[in-house]
């Protein structure tokens, strides 16, 4: 049985061998996709640190992923200056990207990102923390 679209192409029918693989020879016939531009901002931390493993998973996200032609800009900020968080945040949302990832800081500062955010429908989504006040993920 053919595979009908890229959907059921990259997911496996149950009764397959294991260490089946999609072939990847034959992404390159498929229509070239326009590009998806994500942003992330996590807190500035040391290699070996919790955040050092989160930064790895996005990489090789993007890594196993990238036929799907997605690019992940990575930003900082420095979780103990409150204004560092609004600084990286702005120039996230000047880059005008196509979702966002973000380990949120307080709400005063993190509440108007995210109404940035949505003002713009750019979807959101928070990283390893929850803010009561605000959704972990936009409706965008």
């Amino acid at each position: 049985m053919g595979r009908c679209c890229i959907h059921c192409y990259l997911r496996p029918p149950r009764d397959i061998p294991a260490g089946w693989a999609p072939h990847s020879h034959l992404h390159p016939l498929a229509p070239p996709r326009p590009g998806l531009c994500l942003a992330c901002l996590l807190p500035l931390h040391e290699k070996g640190e919790y955040w050092t493993d989160v930064e790895t998973g996005i990489h090789n996200a993007v890594e196993t992923y990238s036929d799907f032609n997605v690019a992940v800009h990575l930003s900082y900020y420095d979780p103990y200056d409150y204004h560092s968080f609004a600084e990286a945040s702005g120039q996230i949302l000047a880059l005008e990207p196509d979702g966002v990832m973000f380990a949120p800081t307080v709400p005063q500062y993190t509440k108007p990102f995210t109404d940035e955010l949505t003002q713009h429908n750019i979807p959101y989504i928070y990283i390893d923390s929850n803010i009561k006040e605000e959704p972990f993920v936009s409706t965008s």
